[in-house]
């Protein structure tokens, strides 16, 4: 994956790949465990891990949640289901990217604040 580095308007964001691996558990469950995470720097936000689809091993079940981003495009989102519990929206995805976020597809990141007792790994 090549680096992005997007600025419009003054508004700075930066994808690159996370050196390493990222784990993503809850209360000892292993959700998502990846050594192609993507890692986004955005003005304004907290970062973010881009785990792809494919290393995420909860159940995900898609949710109705719908949110645009002017400059990433529109997101999906995902509720998980673990031991017959169900969090709303606890994932989004740009599956249908613009342009310059293409390197996105296919890849979720967990809403870190919607999921009590979360914990990511990087090592």
């Amino acid at each position: 994956m090549n680096e992005i580095d997007y600025e419009n308007h003054g508004h700075h964001i930066k994808v690159s790949p996370l050196k390493g691996v990222i784990k993503v558990t809850l209360d000892g469950s292993t959700l998502a465990e990846s050594r192609n995470a993507l890692e986004l720097k955005e003005d304004g936000y907290d970062k973010a891990y881009y785990i792809p689809l494919e290393d995420i091993r909860a159940e995900l079940i898609r949710a109705e949640t719908k949110t645009v981003c002017h400059y990433k495009g529109r997101a999906s989102y995902y509720s998980l289901k673990i031991n017959n519990i169900i969090i709303e929206d606890a994932l989004w995805q740009y599956a249908d990217p613009k342009p310059e976020f293409i390197e996105l597809n296919n890849y979720a990141s967990f809403y870190i604040k919607n999921i009590d007792g979360i914990k990511i790994n990087i090592t």
